[in-house]
């Protein structure tokens, strides 16, 4: 059985990324992103932060860091019993 993990914020660069990878390695991969034009055809597109991560194994986030403690507080009750949360999050400069 493949092992499948939801990536929040896949439309960004890191996101995308690790979207890739994931799939290349044989992951079932679904995403989430505020912005909800997701264009790789591999994805598995979330309409939903909540529905993205139900029922995964990994729960991966690639969002700003001023974001994720609303989202861990989103999803930490959501989450699959057992799975587990990647945090990546990064703050941009300009």
């Amino acid at each position: 059985m493949n092992k499948k993990i939801a990536i929040v914020g896949v439309n960004g660069k890191m996101g995308k990324w690790f979207a890739d990878y994931f799939h290349k390695m044989g992951f079932e991969v679904v995403g989430f992103d505020i912005n909800n034009d997701i264009k790789e055809k591999f994805i598995i597109k979330a309409n939903s932060l909540v529905g993205a991560i139900l029922k995964t194994d990994y729960v991966l986030l690639c969002t700003p860091t001023k974001r994720t403690p609303e989202i861990v507080r989103l999803i930490a009750k959501e989450m699959q019993r057992g799975s587990y949360l990647i945090e990546i999050s990064s703050q941009k400069f300009k």
